[in-house]
């Protein structure tokens, strides 16, 4: 996934230890640490570089010299190539977060690569997840389902069908559906080529979990505020 993410001017480079020590640890929050320091690594490398990452056992005595507790851990170290300082000033900038209700709607994933990080990452923020294993089996759902499903998020271009073909028939069957489009690319540049009309939602690959979970909250509450204008 981050291979692909990254671009073609960076190269990744991965030393995982195979006989590394059972770890205990959430799956899904140690992938968006590392998504968070791929993005990083990437914005610090507008040129071209070499992000690594590389996992390692580690047996910690008295005088390791760390705040850690001496005993067994495993180490996770990613680097990267590029500038590690900036002599810019630090901005402090806060914003209040938005006030929001308990997710209740239903979200239709048929994205291969991102299917599995993804679908946590709403599912931990309370939505319904339905998981598809591709663009064809997300349109069976979509014809299937019994109840309701308010979001499709669909990548761009996948492996047999294009995102924008498997929303046009997901739409046929449920027209009030929304789409939110995922890419590696920028949303201008997919519009340009024609791989995507203007005006559709895009978020970027890779991308934060804040960043997912707020496209999402924005989308849905757009289309209900649109619906409810219509009926009034």
């Amino acid at each position: 996934m981050l291979s692909r993410s990254l671009g073609e001017h960076i190269h990744l480079i991965t030393s995982l230890d195979r006989q590394l020590w059972p770890l205990y640890a959430d799956a899904s929050q140690l992938e968006q640490i590392l998504v968070n320091l791929a993005v990083n690594a990437r914005d610090a490398m507008p040129t071209g570089g070499t992000p690594s990452i590389d996992t390692s056992n580690a047996e910690l005595g008295n005088d390791a010299g760390t705040p850690l507790q001496p005993g067994r851990y495993v180490r996770l170290r990613v680097s990267d190539t590029g500038t590690p300082a900036t002599a810019a000033p630090v901005s402090h900038q806060t914003t209040e977060p938005a006030t929001r209700t308990s997710p209740h709607e239903t979200i239709l994933m048929d994205e291969d690569d991102l299917r599995q990080i993804t679908a946590r990452i709403l599912t931990r923020a309370g939505y319904q997840v339905l998981s598809a294993t591709g663009g064809t089996h997300a349109i069976h759902l979509a014809h299937t389902h019994p109840g309701p499903i308010h979001l499709l998020p669909t990548d761009v271009i996948m492996p047999k069908m294009l995102g924008n073909e498997v929303a046009a028939q997901v739409r046929q069957r449920r027209p009030d559906l929304s789409v939110l489009y995922m890419s590696g690319y920028a949303g201008p540049v997919l519009t340009e080529n024609g791989t995507l009309p203007d005006g559709v939602t895009i978020v970027e690959k890779p991308f934060t979990s804040r960043e997912l979970l707020d496209r999402v909250y924005t989308i849905l509450h757009t289309a209900t505020r649109t619906r409810d204008a219509v009926r009034q």
